[in-house]
């Protein structure tokens, strides 16, 4: 069985970053109104803030900006002070805040 571009792409994990918007996390933080809803990429720190507790919270970091990330807890601490690259879709709630509901996460370059 012969692979397309598609298929190695995909099977090399460069698909997904391809097709979603590359944004800083400062350009979303400043401007959640209009990427909200839509996949993104972004490279930060993850930070923990009680992340040993159920109710952890796990964000992305760049500087004085930062995006709340939602996915698996157990994942996400183990990146915790670390460098990542995130896909995911952004998304915003008034009252509650900017979040990346994340597809994929990788190690990023510092």
């Amino acid at each position: 069985m012969q692979l397309t571009t598609s298929d190695r792409r995909l099977a090399t994990g460069m698909w997904p970053w391809r097709r979603a918007r590359s944004l800083s996390v400062r350009a979303a933080w400043l401007d959640h109104e209009r990427y909200a809803g839509q996949r993104v990429v972004m490279r930060g720190q993850v930070c923990a803030f009680d992340a040993d507790s159920p109710a952890g919270y796990f964000t992305l970091d760049d500087g004085p900006h930062r995006i709340g990330l939602r996915g698996e807890s157990e994942v996400l601490r183990s990146y915790a002070g670390q460098t990542v690259r995130v896909v995911g879709c952004l998304t915003f709630k008034p009252g509650v805040g900017i979040f990346l509901d994340i597809e994929q996460l990788a190690p990023g370059k510092h």
